[in-house]
């Protein structure tokens, strides 16, 4: 069984494990999910939201005695995790990781501990200490203003000295690139999949501040650069691992300064939507299920294809209320997370994934806009109409 906000890609990394009785549960039920998996959306099937009421109500009766493996969604749900687990195997950090590893402050402390960078950090009541210096001319903010439990840049705004509420943060905003390594944790050590540079507010995809979009591979810098992040963002994951008992699929953000230095900003401790974009000769399915079995990553290695050329991919978002076309030709272009024929958007509401590739970053980010903006051209607005 799987369980995400967005279930299609650990749905094919399963299939593409030889696993055939599939149930995943999810929000958006998209159309192209592999044909042998049960999909059951909240959303479409259930008429409720992606809650923790209608998540147990999805699983009811189901997958008993299987695995159960999350992705995104979840990972602030340590209590509804461990529900799920219950007559299941899970396959995934457990309830009590989850609670240390998105904890601000227990993050913060692992990481004083070991002397890895992570940005100063204030928490309500706290809020004097951001007072005194708002803004930096040419720098932007000085600090920002996030929730704990949000994910995907949702929740995250410039501060302009406000009271913070409870669940609230403020971080001092560092100038640089939002990287992230992507891994599987064994009981010995981790197995890196690679790094990506995160895709945050990019216009052509329907973003904003610091809206997710998608990201690319490999991190677009100079070499010297790219080489020292590689090696600290590599060390980082390995003593965070070591110190919170992570398993299989976590990714880390960070944040890569125009100086070289790599600051740890949060851990995600299952499955990312990158991860698709580091193809591989590996079986990444059963790799994450040996390391959630307690194995030593051994003689396990991750063979990515060499191909020499950046990846990249994006999320639509809906720009203004609109319908989906037909979309079955979407499929067989090469779009992900595809809706239904006829789907309604409302403003910001994903609308499905493309992808692209060049041997230069510009090229790719190039190719990738066009292909957002081949589907802005074939969604369908409705008439406004009456007057």
């Amino acid at each position: 069984m799987i369980v995400a906000f967005s279930s299609r890609g650990l749905a094919d990394l399963a299939c593409g494990s030889g696993f055939r009785r599939i149930t995943a549960v999810d929000a958006f039920g998209d159309r192209d999910h592999p044909p042998s998996v049960e999909n059951i959306s909240t959303r479409r099937r259930l008429g409720l939201p992606f809650s923790d009421e209608a998540i147990l109500t999805a699983c009811e009766g189901r997958a008993g005695g299987g695995i159960l493996v999350y992705g995104g969604g979840l990972e602030n749900r340590p209590q509804l995790v461990e529900a799920l687990g219950h007559g299941r195997l899970l396959a995934g950090n457990s309830a009590r990781v989850l609670q240390q590893a998105r904890d601000p402050g227990s993050l913060s402390s692992l990481c004083l501990e070991e002397s890895i960078p992570f940005p100063e950090t204030l928490y309500p009541g706290e809020e004097e200490g951001a007072a005194k210096v708002l803004f930096s001319p040419g720098d932007g903010p000085c600090w920002l203003r996030k929730r704990v439990l949000s994910g995907g840049g949702a929740g995250v705004f410039e501060y302009r000295g406000e009271r913070l509420e409870s669940g609230e943060i403020l971080q001092r905003y560092l100038p640089g690139r939002p990287v992230s390594v992507s891994f599987i944790a064994f009981e010995d050590r981790v197995l890196i999949l690679g790094f990506t540079e995160q895709l945050t507010g990019i216009s052509f995809l329907g973003g904003n501040a610091f809206k997710w979009c998608g990201n690319i591979t490999p991190v677009p810098c100079c070499h010297e650069i790219a080489v020292r992040f590689y090696a600290k963002a590599e060390s980082y994951a390995e003593i965070i691992s070591d110190k919170l008992g992570l398993r299989g699929f976590n990714g880390i953000d960070m944040i890569l300064g125009p100086d070289g230095s790599v600051y740890v900003i949060e851990v995600n401790p299952r499955y990312s939507g990158s991860m698709e974009l580091f193809r591989s000769k590996s079986d990444l399915f059963s790799l994450h299920l040996a390391a959630c079995r307690g194995e030593r990553l051994g003689k396990n290695r991750f063979e990515p294809f060499k191909e020499g050329t950046f990846r990249a991919k994006g999320v639509v978002y809906a720009a203004k209320r609109c319908n989906a076309p037909d979309t079955l030709p979407w499929i067989e272009s090469g779009r992900r997370d595809v809706p239904w024929t006829g789907d309604v958007f409302q403003p910001g509401d994903p609308v499905c994934t493309v992808f692209s590739s060049a041997p230069e970053e510009v090229e790719c980010l190039d190719r990738l806009a066009k292909e957002a903006d081949r589907v802005y051209a074939e969604l369908v607005v409705p008439c406004e109409g009456g007057k």
